[in-house]
């Protein structure tokens, strides 16, 4: 009787998913097979299949191999796979023996020989490997006479432990309306009804779901699939766990803020209200950690330290490949090109990473190698790339985040190359007068994200003829100069009908603002659930929040007292501790936090040093820093650090737990790229005429 394996399961997977197969070559080397192993590999699954029914089948023709008859309905397959017709492996043995343990159904050695039907002598040698790996992460099994083996151990490591294999070999099946739904992919048939067990029990994949649905609301938006996965993963663990009579403390360390608690309260609220199960919020941190795009829910000062430093690695990061693969600078771009929410997803997928990766949780990319074969200078950019971040955070990212990382930022560059094609620059022609002529422009300028050259009568329009700087001349009337042939006439009052007319010469929808659509609704409707349509209003393409600009908060952290301008230093250690004193002066931070900073650039290098002569020194809150601020020095001559870049603006800053620090360094990180403001500081003789500028971008 024929039995086949987990690697000729992931070979079946992955040819099934392709339509046009691949070279046999490629599947041999990454699967570790000789050639002619592959070739049993193909009649083992060839036989299964045609065992089961299934009128696909392997082919190898042309050193190519694909599924004939595809694709296949892996749930079906997979439902196939009996005990009967797989072969266990020393992983898959050790796997299944560690996920009964953490699972909490406990076995004595004799059953678990029985039910893997194997030897004693071969259990005890995986016991011997699971003992290992359970010791990694902290935990300890013990033996009991007559009761087996039991695991000892913090609830929250067992539970992150139980993440590991659950997210490895969960995936995504059906979607309704809203939700989807779990399903299991290529695990072996032991492990399958081992984890089956464990959703099934207590009912906990249904209430996870049912809780799901009752807080959905006012959840942040989940990013992508990987991320839904991890978040009901770890909703189904809370009742099975706490079903079991295993529960988080409630002094638990896994700290989310102020805003991140909030949410918990109310999950456990729902949770209580629709499942009639009292929860305390503490069980629902890992889900709202998961949830955490990075920087939207509140950490405490240790986490806020690594998201700062992290911020100024990633811009750094994100801003040297654009420069790279576009020749503009990262302002050039943002400024020229419509890309925030391209940026925002590039950012927070980015943000969200670091905090995984340092709570050692990892997504899965199911187009890893599809990412690879197509852009793979990218790739590989992005991963050296990234070399310095992880030596800061001392974690590594997987190839799956780099992989998307690489798509987000390729996501970017093609998005900069089409609009290079775009209309940017108008010239309106009006020939109704200076009234009609403002009317319509703006109109346009509410509409469409465009600079309007000029403004001219009809007859001016020959001194534009020859004129390529000019995408598109907009008319009031009718254009009969031949000379002009990118022309689009329009009607004074700009219809809906001339809008699309202007889209399809090329012209780009601009944004609105929040307030002003709530105001329109207001008007026109009666709103009963505001919080709710704010935050969908806001999930549409190019509608922004103007209530609080992210000047407006870096201006309530810079006060014209925690500014200097055309000071003279003799290195950087003399410019960092000027900027720091500006912090002790001020009440803000302790002589030990300012020390901090300069042994910070000791440790770390010069990472704070983020382009246009611009260092952000900051160091981490060791109970010397009262609250947040920042402080900000020009220098008639610059300072050189030890990377040799060359700093003549210094901005240091200081945090308390808090959330709207990170929307005030973003607002720096533009100020760092900003050429005007570049120029500006330069002129500047007050700390005021600096602040006046600020102010003005708001």
């Amino acid at each position: 009787m024929f039995q086949i394996g987990k690697r000729e399961i992931e070979l079946l997977y992955l040819v099934n998913s392709s339509k046009d197969g691949f070279n046999y070559r490629e599947l041999i080397e990454r699967f570790g097979y000789t050639e002619r192993s592959f070739k049993y590999a193909v009649d083992l699954i060839n036989s299964f299949l045609n065992e089961n029914s299934q009128q696909a089948c392997f082919v190898l023709d042309n050193k190519r191999c694909y599924l004939k008859n595809a694709p296949l309905s892996m749930k079906f397959t997979m439902d196939h796979i009996t005990k009967e017709l797989y072969y266990l492996s020393k992983e898959d043995r050790c796997e299944t023996i560690i996920f009964r343990y953490l699972a909490d159904l406990h076995y004595t050695i004799d059953e678990i020989t029985d039910y893997l039907d194997v030897s004693k002598s071969t259990v005890k040698k995986s016991l011997a490997v699971v003992k290992e790996k359970c010791g990694e992460y902290g935990l300890e099994l013990v033996n009991h006479k007559r009761m087996g083996i039991e695991l000892n151990g913090s609830e929250t490591v067992i539970r992150s432990a139980l993440i590991d294999v659950l997210y490895k070999y969960c995936g995504l099946s059906s979607q309704d309306s809203k939700h989807k739904k779990l399903s299991l992919r290529n695990c072996n048939p032991y492990l399958r009804e081992w984890i089956g067990e464990v959703f099934n029990q207590f009912q906990s994949e249904q209430k996870a779901e049912a809780l799901f649905s009752s807080i959905w609301e006012y959840m942040p938006v989940i990013q992508n699939d990987e991320i839904y996965i991890l978040a009901m993963l770890n909703l189904i663990l809370v009742f099975y766990r706490t079903g079991s009579g295993h529960c988080i403390l409630a002094d638990a360390k896994e700290y989310v803020g102020v805003e991140g608690r909030k949410l918990a309260e109310a999950i456990s609220i729902s949770c209580e209200k629709h499942l009639k199960i009292k929860l305390p919020c503490e069980e629902f941190f890992k889900f709202v950690i998961v949830l955490n795009k990075g920087y939207s829910i509140e950490s405490n000062e240790k986490d806020q330290y690594v998201l700062i430093g992290s911020m100024i690695w990633i811009h750094r990061l994100v801003s040297d490949l654009l420069q790279k693969y576009t020749n503009q600078s990262f302002q050039s771009i943002a400024n020229e090109y419509s890309l925030n929410e391209a940026l925002d997803m590039l950012y927070n997928h980015f943000y969200a990473a670091v905090e995984r990766v340092r709570r050692n949780i990892y997504i899965q990319n199911p187009i890893l190698q599809d990412i690879k074969e197509e852009y793979g200078e990218a790739f590989h950019d992005v991963e050296r790339s990234l070399a310095g971040l992880e030596n800061y955070l001392e974690k590594k990212f997987s190839q799956d985040d780099i992989g998307y990382f690489t798509l987000l930022i390729e996501n970017i560059i093609s998005q900069v190359h089409k609009q290079k094609k775009r209309v940017r620059r108008i010239v309106l022609i009006c020939g109704l007068g200076f009234g009609t002529a403002q009317m319509v422009k703006n109109k346009i300028m509410q509409k469409f994200d465009v600079v309007i050259e000029d403004v001219i009568p009809y007859y001016k329009l020959d001194t534009y003829a020859d004129n390529k700087n000019i995408d598109l001349f907009v008319s009031t009337v009718p254009v009969k100069i031949n000379t002009v042939s990118n022309v689009v006439e329009v009607n004074p009052l700009l219809t809906e009908q001339d809008a699309e007319a202007l889209i399809k010469a090329g012209m780009i929808r601009g944004g609105n603002d929040l307030s002003t659509l709530m105001q329109l609704i207001e008007q026109n409707a009666v709103i009963t659930n505001r919080p709710r349509l704010e935050k969908e209003l806001k999930e549409l393409n190019g509608i922004r929040d103007l209530k609080h600009s992210k000047y407006d908060i870096l201006l309530k952290y810079l006060p014209e007292c925690r500014i200097l301008v055309n000071q003279t230093y003799k290195n950087w250690q003399e410019a960092i501790d000027a900027a720091g004193a500006l912090l002790v002066e001020t009440d803000c931070v302790l002589q030990s936090y300012v020390e901090d900073m300069i042994n910070n650039i000791k440790e770390f290098g010069s990472y704070i040093t983020i382009g246009n002569g611009i260092a952000l020194p900051h160091a981490r809150n060791k109970n010397n820093v009262k609250k947040t601020a920042f402080s900000l020095i020009t220098l008639k001559k610059p300072v050189v650090f030890e990377n040799g870049k060359e700093i003549d603006t210094v901005i240091s800053f200081c945090n308390v737990a808090g959330n709207d620090y990170a929307t005030a360094l973003t607002a720096l990180m533009e100020l760092s790229e900003n050429q005007s403001f570049l120029n500006y500081k330069k002129k500047v003789e007050t700390p005021s005429q600096l602040l006046d500028y600020i102010k003005k971008l708001k």
